[in-house]
């Protein structure tokens, strides 16, 4: 399997867009994403990697844990520095600039999230939903073992339409959608989704279901991800079931919109 993956590069506040081919030997899709980081040189600067495990992770927790509270803007280095009681100098030192160091962070949690959700395979469910199912749960193991890196990405989703970051958003958005659609090829060519809609449609409903339960859970008070974050906690603790039964709810008003009557 040959992967391929776009990234949205800011370098000298421009953003640049570069697409990168993996190398064939490389098919796990985490690997392949620590591979593209290197080709962008979006890692940290070697005198991060100099530093202890140990120290890297104060200050990978300490950054995740401010950005996850405050937007971009109003994220506080400064603040970080101090509670972790080093110098503001010595950030510098291992990233170029604020943004630098937040795309660090989001790839960090992006790779992190594919550790769960990349080993699912479609062929190994009976059905397009019940891989769909499955998605959430992995999330959900993604959330409660590491929930630092779910509430930076789960903050960063809701604040994502800041003038700072929204072309930033805007290309994962696409990315994701286009994984979307890719999906519906598939369904459509197995004869499981029907064909008479664009497949870009199907994409783009598949992908704001994901979204809409997320939105949904939080505006009626099922998650709290300000207080959860308070209390030290994953965003969907305590309320897994309501996560899952809210998927079973959206599957059962939407899967008939997809499925191939002609079958």
């Amino acid at each position: 399997m040959n992967l391929s993956y776009t990234f949205n590069i800011l370098k000298n506040n421009r953003f640049q867009i570069k697409s990168y081919n993996c190398p064939k030997k490389v098919t796990d899709q985490s690997l392949f994403f620590v591979h593209c980081r290197k080709l962008m040189d979006l890692m940290p600067k070697l005198t991060f990697d100099k530093l202890t495990e140990g120290k890297r992770q104060r200050i990978i927790d300490g950054f995740l844990r401010e950005f996850g509270r405050h937007d971009f803007d109003e994220a506080s280095i400064s603040l970080v520095i101090k509670e972790l009681g080093i110098s503001k100098g010595s950030i510098y030192q291992y990233f170029e600039d604020k943004m630098d160091l937040f795309l660090f962070l989001l790839q960090e949690c992006q790779q992190r999230k594919l550790q769960y959700i990349g080993a699912l395979d479609r062929k190994d469910f009976h059905d397009f939903w019940a891989y769909f199912r499955d998605l959430f749960r992995r999330g959900i193991a993604f959330d409660r073992n590491c929930p630092l890196h779910s509430h930076f990405l789960h903050n960063f989703a809701q604040n994502a339409h800041a003038p700072t970051l929204r072309k930033w958003y805007g290309q994962l958005e696409q990315q994701t959608l286009e994984a979307f659609v890719a999906m519906v090829d598939h369904e459509v060519k197995q004869g499981h989704f029907r064909k008479d809609i664009d497949h870009f449609t199907l994409g783009y409903i598949l992908q704001q279901m994901g979204i809409g339960i997320q939105k949904q859970l939080q505006l009626t008070g099922a998650i709290d991800p300000e207080k959860s974050m308070a209390q030290g906690l994953p965003v969907y603790h305590g309320r897994e079931n309501v996560l899952m039964e809210m998927v079973e709810t959206y599957i059962r008003a939407y899967r008939p919109t997809f499925e191939n009557i002609e079958q």
